[in-house]
């Protein structure tokens, strides 16, 4: 048999269980941020709504009490536009790229499916080879066409499995360059 056969279940076990956990953190890490954004959205609104009480107020007092009311309430005004743009960046730049990461757990539990199908397709192929060289080892003609039809299976465990090696990088690499995004907002 191949050598990619021995052991494939354990790696890709190990797969799987990365991507849901990987898949499962992205969703706590959207959930919460998206907690995050609520409460400063709100905590903004009454801000605001502060600030525009302390300048009715300001309007009904005496000059000294005016200006110090009229710059408090100017001071949270400015706060605030700050808050909103902090909140639209986080929203930019990790509630949207935090969708994708269902899509993308999702496309490489389907490669693992179809390299899966491809060693369960070479490990019969495999069997098949061993039981007509058992059965029938004088008709070379039916033995080269398995063994040819052995090598088709081969070669697409090789390109179902390098194909998952290069999606796993590129995932991993784009959540680390994520991850250093949304800590750094």
């Amino acid at each position: 048999m191949n050598g990619n056969t021995s052991g494939p279940d354990e790696k890709t076990h190990y797969l799987q269980n990365g991507i849901a956990r990987t898949e499962k953190n992205m969703i706590a890490l959207k959930t919460t941020l998206s907690g995050y954004v609520r409460n400063q959205e709100r905590l903004r609104k009454k801000s605001m709504k502060l600030a525009l009480v302390l300048k009715g107020f300001s309007e009904k007092e005496a000059s000294g009490l005016r200006t110090l009311l009229g710059t408090l309430s100017d001071k949270l005004q400015e706060r605030e536009k700050y808050r909103e743009i902090m909140e639209n960046r986080i929203i930019l730049l990790s509630q949207e790229p935090l969708k994708l990461y269902s899509i993308s757990c999702a496309k490489i539990q389907a490669e693992i499916k179809s390299r899966e199908s491809a060693l369960e397709k070479e490990q019969k192929k495999q069997m098949l080879l061993d039981k007509i060289v058992i059965k029938e080892s004088n008709n070379r003609t039916k033995i080269n066409q398995t063994q040819l039809e052995l090598s088709g299976a081969s070669h697409e465990v090789k390109t179902a499995t390098q194909a998952l090696i290069e999606s796993v990088q590129r995932f991993e690499s784009q959540k680390r360059k994520d991850l250093r995004v949304y800590t750094y907002i």
